[in-house]
């Protein structure tokens, strides 16, 4: 498995993660959780001894879920991603438990007869597709783009037939706000077969989880912490202001650092809410 702190740490390097200001804070939290180490182990031998068994049909990749299924939901996930190398968010298909995450939208499927005219057919919708099928007969569907994504969990007739119809359940009022954005995900992408920018919000304090996270890549590779503030600010910045009486710059990277080692070690489920 490739090391999720390949990205260059040199000066100024901040602009390698200008992706994490448009992610989708579910997103953020796959980037957190791929650099915790326990994890990553824990995933590489599932896929030395295991190896994914997925299937591609119609455009849509199929899985069922794995021995290893009740080890990843320690991780929040339904279970491992099925990929030979650990892709950032943009790439990897992360199926997060519907416990964990507040925007895995809750469906029945029903056959779709042909006059019909909210049936749907999942290879006709965009981006890439993931039937994760679990031993209870849940059917976890993933529908990602660059790290835009929207989430089932489908029980009822099997999702891969042609034409279903999906009842959207949006009961309780705790989360509800989620739910309805995951169902305006949703109808969006079978109405206008794309996904919407104005539904996929960059996350609040971007900024600060894009520095958190360059501040743990540091600290996993050893640097020090003025090397991990040049990475923040650049070498000219750091010159100027490192040793300055009031340390604010100082405690600024420890902050950084400290708050990324949190959100790796399991504060990314926050992310997720």
């Amino acid at each position: 498995m490739g090391d999720a702190r390949s990205n260059s740490m040199g000066s100024g390097c901040g602009s390698a993660y200008d992706y994490i200001l448009g992610m989708p804070v579910e997103g953020i939290g796959w980037e957190f959780l791929r650099r915790n180490t326990d994890f990553r182990s824990a995933w590489s031998e599932w896929l030395r001894r295991h190896g994914p068994a997925v299937h591609h049909t119609g455009g849509l990749t199929v899985r069922k879920t794995s021995a290893a299924h009740a080890a990843a939901a320690r991780w929040g996930l339904v279970d491992y991603p099925a990929v030979e190398d650990d892709e950032d968010a943009r790439q990897v298909d992360a199926i997060w438990r519907p416990d964990a995450y507040a925007l895995a939208l809750k469906a029945t499927a029903t056959a779709g007869a042909a006059d019909r005219p909210d049936r749907l057919r999942l290879v006709d919708l965009p981006g890439r597709k993931t039937v994760l099928i679990a031993e209870d007969g849940a059917q976890h569907v993933l529908f990602n783009h660059l790290g835009r994504t929207v989430q089932l969990v489908c029980t009822g007739e099997d999702v891969l037939q042609d034409d279903i119809v999906l009842h959207c359940h949006l009961s309780g009022f705790c989360a509800g706000d989620r739910k309805v954005l995951a169902y305006q995900r949703l109808r969006s992408l079978w109405a206008h077969k794309r996904y919407a920018a104005s539904l996929y919000k960059p996350a609040s304090r971007a900024a600060h989880l894009k520095n958190a996270l360059i501040a743990l890549d540091g600290d996993l590779a050893g640097l020090s912490r003025r090397d991990i503030a040049i990475a923040l600010y650049g070498e000219r910045l750091v010159a100027d202001q490192w040793t300055a009486p009031d340390g604010t710059m100082k405690a600024r990277v420890r902050y950084a650092v400290k708050r990324g080692r949190a959100l790796m070690s399991g504060g990314y489920r926050r992310l997720l809410q």
